[in-house]
């Protein structure tokens, strides 16, 4: 799913002549990004994913779950910011996802259980051959999750991100997700957030940035930001 500088820009352009001021906008950031901290063990809460779709590979926010007990409640900046990144995970299970991916067995049979898929089956363009990797191999920062730090320095070129500070108070708008204040994992992302943001990108540019991307197009990413601005905004 997106990394948090991509849920970061969505929300810094959503905050772009928005009527909240700075200690909602911070809760906004904070929502936007705060899913993603949680142990791996509560994701399954955190990201309202379904009782079937947990099995799956393909696991999808339940966003109708998520407005059936937080659509009163969208004029809080956290909870905002919370559908914010619910939203954007599930666009890009719906989009990018089904694209690129498809999964297999240990017998190279097609299954897309979680806890059986074995090997991936990936393709960057639509007419391209499928390659398959080792789900590990995929899964690391040589393709997948390296993608994030290969598109994140454009980003934050083009989307001058606006970073959280950390809450003063604990905050416990959703059930389940607590976010304490000086949370250490809260900091570690700011602080990586930072780091981004405080690279040279001088020489940035989409093709350059395209180009080095294994796996995903930037195209995608800009995609998802746009998209998930115009549904978020309409709560505000």
């Amino acid at each position: 799913m997106p990394g948090h500088i991509i849920h970061l820009a969505a929300a810094s352009c959503i905050l772009t002549n928005s009527p909240m001021g700075e200690c909602a906008a911070n809760e906004f950031l904070l929502g936007s990004i705060v899913p993603d901290i949680l142990e791996r063990s509560n994701k399954k809460q955190s990201h309202f994913w379904s009782d079937a779709g947990f099995e799956k590979f393909e696991r999808v926010p339940d966003l109708d779950a998520f407005c059936d007990k937080y659509g009163n409640q969208m004029s809080n900046p956290f909870v905002l910011g919370y559908y914010c990144h619910l939203y954007m995970d599930a666009l890009f299970m719906r989009t990018s996802w089904k694209r690129h991916f498809s999964f297999f067995d240990k017998d190279m049979q097609a299954n897309d259980l979680y806890d059986e898929v074995a090997f991936i089956g990936y393709r960057k363009h639509t007419k391209d051959d499928i390659s398959v990797y080792p789900r590990e191999e995929f899964f690391s920062n040589a393709y997948y999750y390296g993608d994030y730090d290969r598109v994140n320095p454009y980003i934050v070129k083009n989307y001058n991100i606006r970073i959280p500070r950390l809450p003063s108070e604990d905050i416990a708008y959703v059930e389940g997700v607590l976010l304490k204040a000086n949370d250490e994992r809260m900091a570690r992302m700011i602080e990586a957030a930072n780091q981004f943001k405080n690279m040279p990108v001088e020489h940035i540019t989409y093709d350059s940035t395209d180009r080095q991307l294994k796996v995903f197009l930037l195209s995608e990413f800009q995609y998802l930001i746009e998209e998930t601005v115009n549904e978020t905004k309409k709560y505000i």
